[in-house]
Formats: structure tokens, sequence, C-alpha cells
């Protein structure tokens, strides 16, 4: 296992922390990038201007506050102690008019996003709806074309659909109720109401068939 290298264990480092737009800033910066100065302001209290050419993208001035920290050993993923952290150092915004806009700037930024965002949640709900609409319309006409289907086909009498359906099991010995009305012309309904008059439903079959009832054979 390896060990933990302490030889910078007597470097003392400030914890800073920036506000999220600086941070997002200062990530893609160069590392030799000024990026303002430091000075104190009329209260004595340590303050940032940034440089002129950040104007119009952030907020330019901002405070300098500094916190005691209990120190904390900082540890590289090498297992190396980078340092020990015993203060904390806080870069916060001037709250005046700069800031404001710009924060209104920002809000309205995200409000235009999450609008286009739920525009799009709504044009994708629209889009299902429509698809399910046609997709119902599509079985509407399908039952329609059956029903119109079901009812050209003339019911014949009782007997003649019966000697029909016997003559049907002398070619097989099973029939779905679907094929047996193919078979003899009829509707499917009709088919259904007399099969069960000489038919026993096979049920080992999952294709729901119906065998002759033994006295028939």
């Amino acid at each position: 296992m390896k060990k933990i290298n302490t030889t910078n264990k007597c470097i003392n480092m400030k914890l800073i922390k920036v506000p999220k737009y600086l941070g997002d800033l200062f990530i893609n910066m160069r590392n030799d990038t000024n990026i303002g100065t430091l000075n104190t302001d009329s209260s004595q209290q340590l303050a940032i201007k940034l440089n002129n050419s950040l104007k119009g993208s952030v907020p330019m001035d901002h405070r300098v506050i500094k916190k005691h920290k209990d120190n904390t050993v900082v540890v590289n993923t090498e297992l190396d102690i980078v340092g020990i952290i015993d203060g904390e150092i806080q870069i916060l915004p001037v709250i005046n008019k700069e800031y404001l806009d710009f924060k209104k700037k920002i809000q309205s930024a995200e409000t235009d996003t999450n609008q286009a965002r739920l525009v799009n949640y709504f044009e994708e709900i629209k889009k299902g709806d429509s698809y399910a609409r046609i997709k119902q319309q599509e079985l509407d006409n399908k039952e329609r074309r059956k029903l119109m289907y079901e009812k050209r086909r003339e019911r014949l009498e009782r007997s003649d659909v019966l000697n029909l359906i016997f003559k049907a099991y002398e070619k097989n010995s099973f029939w779905t109720v679907k094929d047996l009305a193919n078979f003899t012309g009829q509707p499917v309904a009709y088919i259904q109401e007399l099969i069960t008059e000489v038919a026993d439903l096979n049920k080992n079959d999952h294709k729901i068939t119906y065998g002759l009832k033994p006295e028939y054979q």
C-alpha cells in the first residue's frame, strides 16, 4: 500500500470561494491572465475590481471576506499532501445597479430556456396525442370494414350451416371459429353461436380450436 507523501504538510493554503458566474469565467482563462486589481474600499475592507475587458459580461465590483478555518489537510489522487487549508476567502459581488441588472439578465435567460423546454414538452405531447388519434382512427376504420364485411355475408339456415361445418370437419379435425366462418361464408358471430353445439374446445391448443364432439365423429 502506497504511503502518503507528507513533503508539503507545512504549506498553508487558502480556500477561495467565488460566485458560479466567476468560476465559469475563470475556468476558461489562462493561468497568467490578469483578472483585476485588489484594493481597499471606503470601509478599509478588501475589494476586487475586475479588468475593463470583462465589463458587460459579469459584475465588476466584488468584496473580499476572510474567514478562519480549522486546519484541513488536502490530499490529491496520488496520495500527496498538497498543503494545509488554514483559512477561507469569499469573493462576493457588491450589490449595486450593475449587479442587479446582471441578475435580471441571467434570470430572464433562464426563464426563456425553461419556456422553450416547456414548449418542446407540449409539442411532444401534441405529437403523442396526434399519433394516438391516428391509431384509434385506423382501428375504428378496421372495425367498420369488418362489420360491413360481416353484414355482406348472408346468413344461411341453421341446418345448412351445420352441414357446412360437418363438411369442414371431414377435411380437418380441428378448426378455429374464424377459419370455419371463412370456410362456410358465414359471419363469425353466427359460427360462434353454433360451434359449441357440435364441437368442444381443444384446451391443449393455444390457437383456440374446436374439435367435433364424439357423438358427431
